[in-house]
């Protein structure tokens, strides 16, 4: 079989940039897309996705995972002097634009190599220059060598791995894969794994965009969600990761600016959400 094409997921990145800066208040968001438009390669695939983009209510999804990602990398860095992430698959999250800015955070960011270029350009453009504190690294989140190498950057842990919406992508195969390049980042540098990647899959029929991106990526993605917690807990524990879960809304009350355009369905969901902080038994 051939090996999946990982550029097809590519699209879907643009799509949760221009979710937040549609639907939110995250204004870093709204520069990003303002920035990716300048090339006119990335204006029309923009613009020809229109048929596909989110919905205003997957925008509160999207936002509610980004602020709590947010928030434990603030508590832990309250705990700690420094903080050094490698977010793996970023797309185009601000999140690295934003958090360089603290002298005490070091953050690097991985994606394919077509869409980190673009990436690194955009922000470039943005700031006038790099910070020293962020870099980027084209690196396939499904290869361990290529991850392992990213994180050669730190010279020293620990080190902070997130993942924001890519398990999804992933079949079983790959989402071993994946295990096997953050174990090895962990083993050697230490510090522990934050996602919220788990997606199970009684929530496909409230998302009705769900065949579009499907048909968008060219999987079948439901095949890649867990049957249950039970499952994704026993899936991750096998593989020697202890769980530390946190509600998705947990400290967010009040702070999820696109939270009118949830139905009570997608709150009734939202409130079973959680993001997991993993760490090596």
């Amino acid at each position: 079989m051939a090996e999946y094409d990982f550029r097809r997921v590519s699209p879907t990145a643009f799509k949760v940039v221009a979710s937040l800066a549609m639907y939110t208040d995250v204004s870093s968001a709204k520069s990003m897309v303002e920035e990716l438009r300048k090339d006119s390669a990335v204006r029309t695939l923009m613009d020809g996705l229109a048929s596909v983009r989110p919905a205003p209510e997957s925008a509160v999804y999207f936002e509610a995972r980004y602020k709590a990602i947010n928030w434990l990398l603030d508590q832990y860095l309250d705990k700690h002097s420094s903080l050094k992430v490698l977010e793996l698959a970023a797309g185009f999250s601000p999140r690295g634009l934003e958090l360089s800015s603290n002298p005490a955070v070091s953050y690097v960011e991985t994606d394919l190599p077509e869409q980190i270029r673009l990436k690194e350009t955009a922000v470039t453009s943005l700031l006038g220059k790099l910070p020293s504190a962020l870099k980027y690294c084209a690196a396939d989140a499904t290869k361990p060598d290529e991850v392992v190498l990213a994180a050669s950057t730190f010279s020293s842990g620990p080190v902070v791995i997130v993942t924001e919406g890519l398990l999804r992508y992933l079949t079983l195969d790959e989402k071993n894969q994946l295990l096997e390049g953050v174990r090895a980042v962990l083993e050697t540098y230490g510090g522990c794994w934050i996602t919220p990647d788990i997606h199970l899959e009684k929530w496909t029929c409230a998302h009705a965009s769900f065949s579009r991106t499907v048909d968008l990526v060219g999987r079948d993605l439901l095949t890649n969600y867990f049957s249950s917690f039970a499952d994704a807990r026993s899936f991750f524990a096998n593989a020697g990761f202890s769980i530390e879960e946190h509600p998705l809304l947990e400290h967010l009350e009040g702070k999820i600016s696109s939270l009118h355009y949830a139905s009570s369905e997608q709150r009734a969901q939202l409130a079973e959400r959680a993001v997991w902080v993993m760490r090596l038994k």
